[in-house]
C-alpha cells in the first residue's frame, strides 16, 4: 500500500518538470486529479472491502497503520518537488 500511494503520489513529480507546489498548479488537469482519486480509492477498496480483500488475501488497516502509510508514502513526492524548486532556481541564477 505505501508503495502504490507514493507511486499515486508522484504523479505530481512526473507531470510537469517545474515543481507544482502552488494549489493552482496541482488542480490544473481534472483528468489527473480523476485519475489519482480513482486509483487511490481501488486500493483502499483491496484492504476494506471484504469480499476483495478474501480474493487479494489482505486485511483491513488501523488508523496508525493508514498514518505511518500515509506519512511514508508522501516523502518521495516532496522530495521530487524540492529537487525540482532546487533545480529550477539554480537554472535561474544561471541565466542571470
Amino acid at each position: 500500500m505505501t508503495l502504490a500511494f507514493a507511486q499515486i503520489f508522484h504523479l505530481g513529480n512526473a507531470r510537469s518538470g517545474c515543481p507544482v507546489i502552488s494549489l493552482g498548479k496541482v488542480v490544473s488537469n481534472p483528468y489527473a486529479l480523476a485519475a489519482v482519486g480513482l486509483t487511490a480509492a481501488l486500493q483502499v477498496l483491496t484492504v476494506e472491502l471484504q469480499p476483495l480483500a478474501e480474493v487479494l488475501r489482505t486485511h483491513p488497516l488501523n488508523t496508525s497503520d493508514w498514518l505511518a502509510l500515509s506519512g511514508l508514502a508522501i516523502i518521495p513526492a516532496l522530495l521530487g518537488q524540492v529537487v525540482k524548486a532546487a533545480k529550477t532556481r539554480a537554472d535561474a541564477e544561471e541565466r542571470s
